[in-house]
């Protein structure tokens, strides 16, 4: 069949760059109208189900398979629509070490399954990611297929001789980011590299609050949530970006980063390799001493590893890669189901 103009309903909880990067990609298909979670009320929800219910509206996209997703499942159901799902992390993760992960066990995971086994089409967002979602969830495998996440590549490379002595990480200051994305051994390595500046970017909750007061050195500053302008100038005079998590799913900021020249400084846990690759220089987990040892390596050999970063995030993950993919899935799925 030929292509129609469709409409598709998105469902997600919060906003992330990666989710309105999906909401322009999916414009490319026909009308997409957003349910966000965070911001629904009951006329809200009933507009969401007499939408769905019209000829016009060819599936519903959800991002990540969370309790909010609960609803357009049900609606999907209900209406006999297609339910695409991003798994995109802790939605399918089982991670008990450090209490992460829907997978664990619980009416949680089986709220989880239920929602994903409800999915014409689940996506993963990377090798590991994929893995998990095999390995956790129970699903068909017929039904999942791998799309890596695409960043923004920048018009212009940046070279590295514009870079400061800066090193950056993203992630939101909660009491759960301190072990899993290592924003404690982030901290910890700034206290141990007086002679750096270092910059946390992300929301702060009143218990992160307090953690860097008592933790943070006054070379590392925290500016709490920025807008994406803002980040992408962060990023273009960093040298360095730092993400040693327990876990990650992916890890777009360290692929935004690397797109703007910053050196990789990672885990090797999960999918930070797939990002990361031979351009990244790898620490343990929890280690600040490695993570400092890591990050003046980097800087040793910044004009190689900042074009290095850049030429592969170019080559593995654009956005543009990343919409084609979705475009060729979905019209396939709205064509089985026409």
């Amino acid at each position: 069949m030929g292509k129609r103009h469709m409409k598709i309903l998105f469902f997600c909880r919060g906003s992330a760059g990666f989710i309105e990067r999906d909401i322009v990609h999916l414009k490319h298909l026909g009308d997409v109208e957003v349910f966000d979670a965070a911001q629904m009320n009951v006329g809200r929800y009933v507009q969401a189900l007499w939408s769905a219910r019209t000829k016009s509206t060819g599936l519903l996209y959800c991002w990540f398979a969370g309790r909010h997703a609960l609803f357009p499942a049900a609606v999907a159901k209900l209406w006999h629509k297609p339910l695409v799902i991003v798994a995109g992390g802790w939605d399918v993760a089982s991670v008990p070490e450090i209490q992460y992960g829907l997978m664990r066990g619980g009416l949680k995971k089986v709220l989880a399954q239920w929602i994903l086994k409800s999915a014409a089409l689940i996506l993963a967002v990377s090798e590991s990611n994929l893995k998990e979602i095999l390995e956790n969830t129970g699903v068909n495998p017929k039904h999942v297929k791998l799309i890596p996440h695409g960043v923004e590549i920048p018009e212009t490379v940046v070279l590295p001789e514009a870079k400061e002595e800066l090193v950056i990480s993203v992630g939101e200051v909660t009491k759960a980011n301190l072990a899993r994305k290592g924003i404690e051994t982030f901290v910890e390595t700034a206290r141990l590299m007086p002679e750096k500046r270092f910059c946390l970017v992300g929301r702060i909750t009143k218990e992160g609050e307090k953690f860097l007061r008592d933790r943070a050195s006054s070379n590392l500053v925290t500016p709490g949530y920025i807008r994406r302008e803002e980040l992408n100038q962060l990023f273009r005079k960093s040298a360095v970006y730092v993400q040693v998590s327990y876990h990650e799913a992916f890890g777009s900021a360290l692929a935004e980063a690397m797109a703007y020249g910053c050196v990789p400084v990672v885990t090797d846990r999960f999918a930070l390799p797939e990002v990361a690759g031979t351009c990244g220089i790898y620490v343990p987990y929890g280690d600040a001493q490695k993570t400092a040892e890591g990050i003046r390596k980097a800087f040793e050999d910044l004009a190689r590893l900042s074009r290095a970063a850049q030429e592969r995030v170019a080559r593995f993950f654009p956005s543009e890669a990343r919409r084609e993919r979705l475009i060729q899935l979905l019209q396939k799925l709205d064509d089985d189901n026409g």
